[in-house]
């Protein structure tokens, strides 16, 4: 047998393995798995967001950023009852633009650093 057709045939075959365990991992709806949803609690949006300590969500930083004041970027939110509720998108959203306004703040001290020196 060739060399290049050994490697087929081990290529086949972890293919054909890879495939079988796949097979026999249970499907989110068998582990229990909901869909996301479209909005979330504060809990939720910690879970979504891996913001965790000893697997259970942590809520402060979530609930820090929603009571900025208005001109310091608060993380939006809408009231549904007596519960927050965070819209999936509109949280993404808001995350990559905090993300951009953090980078932006280091920048302009590590500036103002410069400047100094």
């Amino acid at each position: 047998m060739s060399v290049q057709e050994e490697v087929i045939r081990i290529i086949d075959r972890a293919k054909h393995e890879a495939l079988v365990l796949i097979s026999s991992l249970p499907s989110a709806q068998e582990r229990g798995l909901e869909p996301l949803p479209e909005w979330m609690t504060e809990e939720e949006l910690a879970r979504y967001w891996r913001i965790l300590k000893d697997n259970a969500p942590v809520t402060a930083g979530i609930v820090s950023w929603t009571n900025r004041a208005p001109d310091e970027y608060p993380l939006p939110c809408a009231r549904m009852g007596e519960m927050r509720r965070y819209h999936r998108e509109t949280a993404d959203a808001w995350a990559w633009e905090e993300a951009e306004r953090q980078r932006v703040r280091r920048a302009q001290k590590k500036l103002r650093e410069v400047k100094r020196a």
